[in-house]
């Protein structure tokens, strides 16, 4: 890794960046990943609960990290829209917490990059 510029930059050897705290760089998933990150979520809103009734996309969860697995949530529109707009202050600190404690859980492959 090295830093470009000032210490607001710093580049990795995968391309990525982070600057001025948010990272900057390659989806770091493949089509195995998105299978495994639905099962993680159970295909339900990891802020609401929701499944039926709503789009739910993936999500990195700290701006400041790649999207690897243990850093990318399931968010319905709702919840994702609130979150674009407040960050994690729109997220109650408990479902916060439940969530941190998920993204622990995932490992990603070592193997694949």
């Amino acid at each position: 890794m090295e830093t470009s510029g000032p210490a607001a930059t710093i580049v990795s050897s995968d391309g990525g960046r982070l600057v001025n705290g948010q990272w900057i760089g390659p989806v770091q998933i493949d089509g195995d990943d998105v299978e495994y990150l639905l099962e993680v979520w159970r295909n339900r809103c990891a802020v609401t609960g929701d499944r039926l009734g709503t789009v739910l996309e993936l999500v990195r969860w700290d701006l400041s990290r790649p999207s690897t697995c243990n850093n990318i949530v399931l968010m319905g529109a709702s919840a994702l829209q609130k979150y674009d707009k407040e960050g994690k202050t729109s997220i109650p600190k408990e479902v916060q917490d439940r969530i941190e404690a998920r993204l622990r859980t995932c490992r990603p492959d070592a193997n694949a990059y």
